[in-house]
């Protein structure tokens, strides 16, 4: 039987590790490469961040499907409708508040802020929760639910405002 010195078994497992990391340094390198081309926002959070704001609110439950009904309510059927639609839905616990909990930044210094309409959709209270935990009660102006957009205001005055940009100096191909 050939015997063979110790050595040469504690250098296999070395071996292997070695070629394993030669195996994944290009993998590596990738990864790197890939990370750099995401945009950096650092610098537009830093000139940004006073103003934009957080969003809580609150609403009464209400039943949901009501509001498609077939037909108007002056026909002799609405009542009739009414009832078979109010018995397919599922049952809305009433002693639950709906609240939704979002973000929004600052457009105006006299308080217009634009978030999405999701977030203040059905809602009784909208709270505004500034960058210096000052909270401000808002109403709501306008709400576009095809694109997700809303308008608030708040009553106050000298607010920090987002820089949106110049869109005069936009380039094809350039982030938005």
């Amino acid at each position: 039987m050939k015997q063979y010195p110790v050595h040469t078994f504690l250098g296999l497992p070395l071996l292997g590790a070695l070629l394993v990391l030669l195996a994944l340094s290009p993998l590596q390198m990738a990864y790197a490469q890939a990370g750099s081309q995401f945009p950096d926002f650092v610098q537009l959070i830093e000139q940004n961040s006073a103003a934009v704001v957080s969003i809580n609110t609150s609403g009464t439950p209400r039943p949901r499907g009501m509001e498609d009904l077939p037909i108007p309510e002056d026909s002799p059927f609405y009542d009739y409708f009414r009832r078979f639609f109010e018995d397919q839905q599922p049952p809305t616990p009433r002693r639950r508040t709906p609240a939704s909990v979002g973000s929004g930044f600052i457009i105006s210094s006299d308080g217009y802020i634009l978030t999405n309409a999701h977030v203040v959709a059905d809602s009784d209270t909208i709270i505004v929760g500034l960058n210096d935990r000052t909270e401000l009660t808002a109403t709501l102006i306008g709400a576009d639910e095809r694109s997700d957009v809303a308008l608030i205001k708040v009553d106050a005055s000298d607010l920090p405002t987002v820089n949106i940009g110049d869109s005069s100096t936009l380039k094809v191909g350039q982030w938005v």
